[in-house]
């Protein structure tokens, strides 16, 4: 887990609050940009991973149709 806030900023002097309110500025930037890629990568995974199971859905609809012929004929 993260260490608190209080002990991580701890004995750093205010002159360098500049600074580092820009790393974290930065580090913030980059995290979100970071999410938002993973975000994109996820949505492309699932769109094709749904479209691979819609071409399947639709190989079993055929062969339930082949199927039901087959017993159908079979019967008569």
């Amino acid at each position: 887990m993260a260490e608190s806030v209080d002990s991580k900023y701890k004995g750093i002097p205010k002159s360098l609050y500049p600074q580092i309110r820009q790393q974290i500025a930065d580090r913030t930037g980059a995290l979100k940009k970071a999410i938002a890629e993973q975000e994109g990568m996820l949505e492309s995974a699932r769109a094709k991973i749904q479209a691979s199971i819609d071409e399947l859905q639709d190989h079993l609809s055929e062969a339930d149709d082949d199927l039901a012929f087959i017993n159908k004929n079979d019967s008569e």
